[in-house]
């Protein structure tokens, strides 16, 4: 009457879920830092040959990502109803941000080639580049929200989700 009862297999498999989800994307995040990095290490920056094998490499593993993430058996089946369209909320934020993301990578390719061709002129502008971080970020803000609401509806302390991490 005070809430509902939460199976803890299902429970589970949410934990589960949110640990492959956060890693997963914590796996594109440090592929983009890492591009990001380069530009800061190289004496030519993003005219490097260093970088776009960076931002190739990012690419790659957006690619990894998303070809997994689309896998049915990414995503546990819920009975719970509420929990079942949370998860399926999750999922489709998550596969609204792999354009936002690849836009962004893109981006920076055509940033790079201009610059190495020397048509700077031709180089995403700052506004181009803003935007697309903006609404890229606005999706990653929305995904987060919609992980929080699943992990409070199962009931799952931030504690077990760090070790759920650390396993």
């Amino acid at each position: 009457m005070f809430g509902h009862k939460i199976d803890p297999n299902e429970r589970h498999k949410v934990l589960e879920l949110l640990g492959h989800w956060s890693r997963a994307i914590a796996r594109i995040d440090s592929a983009t830092d890492a591009m990001k990095l380069t530009i800061a290490e190289q004496p030519l920056g993003m005219q490097s040959d260093e970088f776009e094998k960076a931002r190739l490499a990012a690419v790659a593993v957006v690619g990894e990502v998303q070809k997994e993430t689309t896998n049915p058996q990414f995503w546990p089946i819920l009975e719970d109803n509420n929990g079942g369209r949370l998860m399926l909320d999750l999922q489709t934020k998550l596969n609204e941000s792999y354009p936002h993301q690849l836009n962004l990578l893109r981006l920076y390719g055509m940033a790079t080639e201009a610059f190495r061709s020397g048509r700077d002129d031709q180089a995403p502008t700052a506004n181009e580049m803003m935007s697309a971080n903006q609404s890229f970020a606005r999706i990653l803000d929305e995904m987060g929200a919609i992980a929080s609401k699943l992990a409070r509806h199962y009931k799952i302390s931030a504690q077990e989700y760090q070790r759920e991490l650390q396993g």
